[in-house]
């Protein structure tokens, strides 16, 4: 009987070993679906951030368009302005606006041209 001791012994050790096997290979299993969960979140926050980067491209081609209109409008301002001065044409007038008289200047030239174009 003695014998028996050691052999049940060892498997109670062997058993044992074998449920901190299965409790590991189990948490194992949990830390790698956590993992696998974190990949996609971070996935999805790279997705937005292509997006973003995308409307940020689309944006700053729209401004720069914005700025081209700007430029050809103060082109177009300052050829009107040079050929009024060369004409002699009076770039500063008078008219009655709402029963007041008001200045005219070469703004409202610059206002004239934004409206012919658009």
């Amino acid at each position: 009987m003695e014998g028996a001791e050691p052999q049940q012994a060892g498997r109670c050790r062997a058993e044992e070993k074998g449920r901190w096997r299965g409790d590991a290979e189990e948490e194992i299993g949990d830390a790698n679906e956590e993992v696998r969960d974190a990949e996609e979140e971070i996935g999805d926050a790279n997705e937005k951030v292509g997006n973003a980067e995308e409307e940020i491209g689309d944006t700053n081609e729209e401004v720069r368009d914005v700025e081209k209109e700007v430029r050809d409008t103060n082109e177009k301002v300052i050829e009107t302005n040079e050929e009024d001065e060369d004409s002699g044409r009076e770039t500063t007038t008078t008219e009655e606006v709402g029963g007041q008289t008001v200045g005219s200047t070469k703004v409202d030239i610059a206002s004239r041209i934004l409206r012919e174009s658009t």
